[in-house]
């Protein structure tokens, strides 16, 4: 079985799909279902007559449910070291405040570190995590970017940055209500020294 969904192409429509998959996915995980992003790794085409998409749809990506062995196999532990699906990026190269050479002191961020903790555990393509989040100084607005890889082996990857970067936002929001963390999300121009590879996305403003 798998969950596949369509989504017209528009502006954030990736990072709006991967917002919405994760939320389904992570209900699924609250019922002891296996899930699991695949992306690039699946035959688009026949997924998308199967659901009969329209011209001006795409499928981004899938995953298959179900109930999952006790253990894992052989073939997919070795994936997960491959990719190394478990290991996670430091707190200090993921989070910033105020400028992109600075990082975000874990203890001043109070109810907030929960939320981040939850972006760090994001899945992402090839486990590449390429959010980067700056948070302002004295105010709870958190601006979220993605990283491009500038990395010719590793380019195959950005098409998936837009999604993965949904996925993580999903995880802060999501979170936000759980603990009942009020804010909205804008999309602004922050005026902040970007480096090159470095995309805006949107910004959450704290109450």
């Amino acid at each position: 079985e798998f969950i596949v969904g369509a989504i017209e192409k528009s502006d954030y429509y990736k990072e709006n799909y991967g917002y919405i998959l994760e939320a389904i996915i992570l209900a699924a995980t609250d019922l002891n279902l296996g899930t699991c992003w695949l992306g690039g790794t699946f035959n688009r085409s026949l997924f998308s007559t199967k659901i009969n998409c329209q011209k001006n749809e795409i499928v981004p990506a899938i995953t298959p449910i179900g109930y999952t062995p006790e253990t894992r196999r052989t073939k997919e532990k070795a994936i997960r070291v491959f990719v190394k699906a478990d290991s996670r990026f430091p707190w200090s190269k993921i989070f910033f405040e105020n400028t992109f050479s600075t990082a975000l002191p874990r203890e001043t961020t109070g109810r907030y570190e929960t939320l981040l903790e939850m972006v760090q555990l994001a899945p992402s393509a090839g486990n590449k995590q390429p959010w980067r989040v700056l948070k302002e100084k004295d105010y709870n607005n958190y601006h979220f970017y993605v990283k491009f890889s500038q990395n010719s082996k590793l380019n195959a990857y950005n098409a998936f940055i837009n999604i993965d970067i949904g996925i993580a936002i999903c995880h802060f929001d999501l979170t936000a209500k759980e603990v009942g963390i009020e804010g909205t999300w804008k999309i602004l121009s922050p005026d902040i020294d970007t480096p090159e590879e470095l995309k805006y996305i949107t910004s959450w403003i704290g109450q």
